[in-house]
């Protein structure tokens, strides 16, 4: 497996991620932009490109009831011309650090992610007792 630089960031439902092959020197800019990956987003749709959606969560995201249906149908019902592909990698009582190390595995392998919605909630402030510090 190629070991990669990771970077994350969180914003509002959308996940950011930057990696780089570890020989390779990160950029001299700062590859996160926090709340522009939604224009990309909206851009590909635009172009008639597919798309990839993935989750990547706990119990929460597991639900094959909750925001992983609600969101690809009103998606598929949004863009009834877009070949949308989701992923959903949620897995239960894990939290974020575990959630970190299951990211390429579970999600960054099945291929280009155009959205990525992470929901770790009740998992690392109740199951892990992360700190707010910790998770946020």
């Amino acid at each position: 497996m190629n070991r990669f630089f990771l970077r994350l960031s969180l914003s509002v439902f959308v996940l950011t991620v930057s990696f780089f092959p570890v020989d390779a020197a990160p950029p001299d800019h700062d590859p996160v932009q926090n709340r522009r990956g939604t224009p990309n987003f909206l851009a590909k749709i635009k172009a008639g490109q597919d798309i990839h959606v993935a989750f990547l969560g706990g119990s929460i995201t597991q639900n094959t009831k909750g925001h992983t249906a609600m969101i690809p149908a009103w998606l598929e019902e949004k863009y009834p011309d877009t070949d949308f592909t989701f992923t959903n990698a949620g897995l239960s009582s894990t939290c974020s650090t575990t959630g970190a190390f299951r990211l390429y595995d579970h999600v960054l392998e099945k291929g280009g992610i155009d959205l990525l919605i992470v929901e770790f909630a009740v998992n690392d402030d109740q199951d892990a007792m992360h700190s707010k510090e910790q998770a946020t």
